[in-house]
């Protein structure tokens, strides 16, 4: 049996949610801008991977995309009355940070998501940058990528962290929000996971507008 991510309600719904988030940045209440979709391949298994400076990250970074995809986000917005069952419903994969025995179930569930041919999201920082600036990233998204042979996208995301700030309760529309795909990275092409994970890092950054970085100490 497919993944719930893969069955054609969670498709279905994704077109519809999808529909209202385009038309909020149409309205320019929520303006964005996407550069480098070409990147992410129509079918076939993609782990989409992207900084992470705002709670506001996954909406756009989902949101940007042309396909059904399965993010790995914390548990507790699955908590969130209704926003839970919509999580559920797409089949997004929760993770309790901190627990490992939660981050390796996540990971296997994002693998047999991948494995199925399903396109997935990740931020492997593990968490919100406080600063903004690229933090090291976790090995998770490398088990994932050599696990599966998948093509890594690597994002970038700017001005979430101006809609909603780390800490506020608010939300700042008319906020100009820029999403960049880049070029697949072959996880055969890398000699080990600490070498993948260090180019990432730094096509992650140049994508994000930082300066290179390397966060794999």
């Amino acid at each position: 049996m497919k993944p719930r991510s893969l069955q054609p309600h969670a498709w279905a719904l994704t077109k519809l949610l999808r529909g209202f988030l385009r038309s909020l940045a149409l309205s320019r209440l929520f303006p964005v801008t996407v550069t480098g979709r070409r990147y992410v391949p129509a079918k076939g298994a993609a782990l989409v991977a992207c900084n992470h400076i705002s709670l506001a990250d996954p909406p756009y970074v989902w949101g940007a995309l042309r396909r059904n995809a399965a993010a790995m986000a914390t548990r507790g917005l699955w908590r969130i009355p209704v926003l839970g069952m919509i999580l559920w419903l797409l089949g997004h994969v929760p993770v309790h940070r901190g627990n490992h025995a939660s981050g390796l179930k996540a990971t296997a569930k994002l693998i047999r998501h991948l494995k199925a041919g399903g396109l997935g999201i990740i931020f492997p920082e593990g968490r919100c940058s406080p600063t903004g600036q690229l933090q090291k990233l976790k090995p998770g998204v490398a088990v994932i990528a050599f696990a599966t042979g998948a093509p890594v996208i690597p994002a970038g995301v700017q001005g979430t962290n101006v809609v909603w700030p780390l800490g506020s309760r608010r939300i700042r529309m008319w906020q100009r929000v820029t999403v960049a795909f880049g070029e697949p990275m072959m996880p055969a092409d890398y000699p080990d996971q600490s070498t993948f994970l260090a180019d990432l890092a730094n096509r992650i950054a140049e994508l994000s507008g930082q300066s290179p970085v390397v966060t794999t100490d």
